[in-house]
């Protein structure tokens, strides 16, 4: 089966395979404790963005980073 084949049955199916990864259990641990301290830190409000579709290339936990050093770097 493709690549193509496999992500299209992701997006169809809604199932995709979860990755263990060292730091994925890192980030579930302690991602809520990282964005309060990014927050007090920086004076920067972060909001969770619940969906963000496959074609954007972005993970939800990068957006906040991502965002806040562009405002601090425009500021």
């Amino acid at each position: 089966m493709s690549y193509f084949h496999t992500l299209l049955a992701e997006v169809c199916t809604g199932v995709a395979p979860e990755v263990n990864a060292k730091a994925l259990a890192w980030e579930k641990q302690y991602e809520n404790d990282a964005r309060t301290l990014f927050e007090f830190t920086s004076g920067v409000n972060v909001t969770e963005s619940p969906i963000i579709y496959r074609d954007e290339v972005c993970a939800p936990p990068a957006l906040p980073m991502v965002y806040a050093v562009t405002a601090m770097a425009l500021s």
